[in-house]
């Protein structure tokens, strides 16, 4: 009997369970027929789907396309027409996920996202350099076995011009070297006892901007002081051209002569031809020159001089040999200027180091024509037209041959200098000198002319950050002189020379200005504005409404501008070997 009972009991409450589950799943059948309850569960699986995704895109803003880290793609749209939202699963399959739908909105947030695009290449002057401390120029003079090196490093970062996005600094990353441009000229051979090529004074301290060349010393004899302008004498005289009168010295019709009835009498006769004594003539020994009249050098014709008178006749535009010949030389015409490519060692450091990279050439003579000026060591007056002292003339210290002792300052025409100079004087006045041995030496006027010097063929490529130098060279005679500027220490200057032929290089406490035109070609970032998260809104005919919103995992995961993803790339992809 108790079996019984229980037995029926537990049917009962089975009974009892079943209509109450039965009530509920209606309940629940009823709720899911409410189309607030459909557009809930629509909405959270586009959150969910929107969640592990690996970028987000939204192509209008009725539709949301979902890619993962493999690159399929689903994507929800909304047909205005149909009032249906459907979706494009990855396998291509189609459907509808809901009906009656007046309209779906994608709001988007997004994050910036950095990656690096198409590289900048632009044709600029992607080096200079103009450090200077304000001071006068300096002349260099670059000689066949006296090379000048000239460093230069291509900067790791790129110019401020082509910074686009804030924040981000673009690099540098590779030169080509096209041009160089620098002060610079050439001086052909300069003839010793030769006057000066119209250049300013020049100064007492031959410094870096004297050539070691020097000038004539007293072995060639003579006693200087025939030459020149006439101090005692005044203009006159019976005949001919000159200076003369009672006393004095001058030119007369039967040859030169420093004497009391003297006087000029042919055109041929010099103020320099004079010698001292006041003989008929000077030295026995002749040489011919080519006598180009100032104003009027069609009328050039041949002269047979004393050698003494050589140097004073070149000084006013002369030229030795016969007219129609030139003197056997060097000829500068042969003369070349090489630019070397090498690394160096390190920035700043202009020292050639390891193996040629590549070598162009151009004549010297294409170069712009330098000056220079003739410079006593001691003294401050130099061999250059015009000038003097006090309106007496360019002051002469004059030494007699074999009669140092009896020096003194005479004051003759500049045009006079040169041939005092190659008979032993010495220019400036004796008690400036003091020093019957002292010599001349050729000084270089610093060139102001840029000039662009093409680098074309050297098919140099520049790494940012490696150092390399241009080593400027000499094949031939003549000097190249580069304008440099002192910068008050030689370290990191990145210019450097040398000194004896064959000798090391050695780092000059001055800088070259100078600039490298080329091809430069930098990085260039591209900002991305990637979706990081979403707002969903489903509006059915019937006006109710209904929001969800997800965050994309892949993106806010992620803070660094250059980390997390951005469209097109796949990890997954890379990860399986695709």
């Amino acid at each position: 009997m108790e079996l019984v009972i229980a037995t029926t009991i537990g049917a009962m409450l089975l009974v009892a369970v079943a209509e109450v589950a039965q009530l509920f799943g209606k309940e629940v059948e009823v709720v899911r027929d409410e189309s607030d309850w459909r557009l809930q569960e629509s909405l959270v699986r586009m959150a969910d789907d929107t969640k592990r995704a690996w970028y987000v895109e939204v192509p209008e803003t009725d539709v949301l396309q979902l890619t993962d880290a493999y690159g399929n793609v689903t994507r929800y749209e909304h047909d205005a027409d149909a009032k249906t939202l459907t979706v494009l699963r990855p396998s291509g399959a189609t459907g509808t996920v809901l009906t009656g739908i007046e309209s779906f909105t994608v709001d988007a947030r997004t994050i910036e996202r950095y990656r690096e695009g198409t590289t900048l290449d632009t044709y600029d002057t992607w080096w200079v350099d103009d450090t200077s401390l304000g001071g006068a120029s300096e002349a260099i003079p670059v000689e066949d076995g006296l090379p000048l090196a000239l460093g230069f490093t291509l900067d790791t970062t790129a110019p401020d011009w082509v910074h686009t996005l804030d924040g981000v600094t673009e690099q540098n990353e590779l030169a080509t070297l096209e041009r160089l441009v620098l002060p610079l000229a050439f001086v052909p051979p300069v003839a010793e006892g030769s006057s000066s090529s119209g250049g300013s004074s020049g100064s007492d301290d031959s410094g870096i901007g004297t050539s070691s060349f020097a000038g004539p010393d007293a072995s060639d004899g003579g006693d200087s002081s025939a030459f020149g302008d006439c101090d005692d004498g005044g203009k006159g005289g019976s005949s001919g051209k000159g200076k003369g009168g009672s006393s004095g010295k001058g030119k007369g019709s039967s040859g030169c002569g420093k004497g009391s009835s003297g006087g000029c009498g042919d055109d041929s006769c010099d103020d320099s031809d004079c010698s001292d004594d006041g003989s008929s003539g000077g030295s026995s020994k002749k040489a011919e020159i080519c006598h180009i009249p100032p104003g009027n050098p069609d009328n050039a014709k041949t002269l047979s001089v004393s050698v003494n008178a050589v140097a004073a006749h070149l000084a006013h535009g002369d030229s030795e040999g016969a007219c129609g010949t030139s003197v056997a030389g060097p000829d500068p015409a042969d003369s070349v200027l090489y630019l070397d490519l090498y690394e160096a060692a390190t920035p700043g450091d202009g020292r050639p180091y390891g193996a040629l990279l590549g070598s162009t050439s151009v004549p010297a003579s294409a170069l712009p024509s330098g000056t220079w000026s003739w410079v006593s060591k001691g003294t401050s007056s130099a061999a250059t037209h015009g000038g003097g002292s006090g309106g007496k003339g360019v002051a002469v210290c004059h030494i007699p041959p074999g009669n140092p002792s009896a020096a003194h300052t005479i004051h003759v025409g500049a045009s006079a200098v040169s041939a005092h100079v190659a008979h032993g004087d010495v220019l400036g006045s004796c008690d400036d000198s003091l020093d019957a041995d002292s010599t001349l030496v050729l000084q270089y006027d610093a060139p102001l002319v840029d000039v662009p010097l093409d680098l074309t063929p050297l098919n140099g490529l520049i790494q940012p950050g490696r150092a390399h130098t241009l080593v400027l060279r000499v094949a031939g005679s003549g000097t190249v002189v580069v304008a440099g500027q002192p910068v008050g220490s030689d370290a990191h200057t990145g210019i450097a020379s040398v000194n004896v032929p064959g000798g090391a290089y050695s780092a000059l406490d001055l800088t070259v200005p100078r600039s490298l035109d080329g091809m430069r070609s930098a990085s260039q970032t591209v900002k991305h504005d990637v979706i990081n998260g979403v707002t969903l809104t489903l509006q059915t005919v019937d006006g109710e409404r209904s929001s969800a919103s997800a965050a994309v995992a892949s993106q806010v995961a992620v803070d660094n501008p250059w980390l997390g993803c951005v469209p097109g790339e796949f990890p997954g992809l890379e990860l399986a070997g695709q």
